[in-house]
């Protein structure tokens, strides 16, 4: 059965659109069905009519009309929209009120909302994280030796004097990292959002969670220091259980494997300077090198990657001659009283940004190489902790690169095998 566009349908869905102030009128005239829009309670006002549909008697089946119908509702939307914007821009006009219209409205776009899905590829595997589960499929993904340990843990299948000590930590640490993701998934919705980065509450909200992310890293070292305590009973007090501390780098020394995995694979410089940046940015003044000012007007969030640096370079500088604009204080005396006391680095230069890194890879480095740490290391633990002896080696050629091997249990071929020594290991597939 055909049938025809309802005007009265369209008219109910016009009101249903609009907001309070416009009258809406939905009318037929020579076959074409037209919207008409004015304001509300105002004699001298600007009109508009827009044609909906050309042929009102037109006649359709369900399948045309359902189309049909969904086209002519988009119209009275783009067409309500449009009436309303061009109104605001011919009073924005009129009365100049463009820069004030910007200031109380255009930036404030930062102050976000939480999202609860959140989808990034990783290890070449797209992921679809939500806040119900807290970010640990992420984990199941980017560490699976992270998730295996701890699964082994809960089904029992583990002998160790301080298994549960090892469990509570690890469980500290999947709970850190997954907070790790989601401040790292803020962080980049900050960044990409935001219209300028001169707007106080962009760096604040920044701010406030780059300085969390930074904690959030320094916290699952720890757990991994507390980690090895417990699973290699090392014998050192608590307050030097940290990866930076020079007493526990050396106990560690005595167990190479566990040594190399956190001293010799790239991160551990990087990992230091973020402790080291952790303790500037907590203790002393350094969000002023944090916001930067080009020449040219353009503002940035960086992150410098010696902060000290700049602390004691202000204080020469301000020595030397108290006028330099190497520190630049908010533009106007009201947006001080109005914002707060913010600072700019004003960078003259831009050869200087070799003294930054751009925010989001500082965060990716430190998630990939943290993450590699742990991986490692459960790996290790827990190799060394379901595997049973078969055998040991009688002789090595290293010419050849031939073991021979006395057993005590068959091998097959496909068996994963581990050789180790005092001082290093590998797997190897028969």
């Amino acid at each position: 059965m055909k049938r025809s566009l309802d005007r009265s349908e369209l008219l109910a869905y016009a009101k249903r659109t609009s907001p309070e102030v416009l009258k809406v009128k939905v009318t037929e005239r020579n076959n074409v069905i037209s919207l008409r829009l004015s304001w509300n309670n105002l004699v001298k006002t600007i009109r508009t009519d827009h044609a909906l549909l050309m042929n009102s008697k037109q006649k359709f089946d369900q399948v045309a009309y359902n189309a049909i119908l969904d086209q002519t509702k988009n119209r009275i939307k783009e067409a309500i929209l449009e009436f309303g914007k061009q109104e605001c821009d011919n009073l924005i006009n009129k009365f100049n009120l463009l820069e004030s219209y910007k200031e109380r409205f255009e930036d404030k776009n930062v102050m976000y909302k939480m999202r609860r899905d959140y989808a990034r590829k990783i290890n070449g595997t797209t992921v679809t994280k939500n806040l119900s589960f807290y970010y640990y499929d992420e984990i199941k993904v980017s560490i699976p030796h992270l998730y295996y340990f701890w699964t082994l843990m809960v089904q029992k299948k583990f002998r160790h004097a301080n298994i549960d000590g090892m469990f509570d930590i690890t469980n500290s640490i999947i709970e850190h990292i997954k907070q790790l993701f989601f401040t790292y998934d803020i962080i980049k919705d900050i960044l990409m959002q935001a219209k300028h980065f001169g707007n106080p509450d962009t760096f604040f909200v920044f701010y406030y969670h780059f300085a969390y992310f930074v904690s959030l890293v320094k916290t699952i070292g720890d757990n991994l220091g507390w980690i090895l305590k417990l699973y290699l009973v090392l014998k050192i007090r608590h307050v030097k259980i940290d990866l930076t501390n020079n007493h526990f780098k050396k106990t560690l020394e005595n167990t190479k494997l566990f040594h190399d995995i956190i001293y010799s694979n790239g991160y551990y410089e990087d990992y230091k300077k973020l402790v080291g940046f952790r303790d500037v940015i907590q203790h002393r003044h350094t969000i002023k090198s944090m916001r930067v000012l080009f020449s040219n007007g353009q503002n940035r969030i960086l992150i410098p990657k010696d902060p000290e640096r700049f602390i004691s370079d202000s204080l020469k500088v301000n020595k030397v001659n108290p006028n330099s604009s190497r520190f630049k204080v908010a533009e106007d005396l009201r947006s001080v009283i109005q914002y707060g006391l913010h600072e700019y680095f004003v960078m003259f230069n831009k050869a200087n940004l070799s003294d930054y890194d751009d925010p989001l890879e500082y965060c990716r480095k430190h998630i990939k190489g943290i993450s590699k740490i742990i991986s490692v290391i459960t790996k290790r633990i827990v190799n060394e902790m379901t595997r049973k002896l078969l055998g040991h080696v009688v002789k090595y050629c290293p010419k050849a690169n031939v073991a021979i091997l006395n057993l005590y249990e068959m091998l097959e071929v496909g068996d994963q095998i581990m050789i180790e020594n005092k001082a290093r290991s590998f797997d190897q597939q028969i």
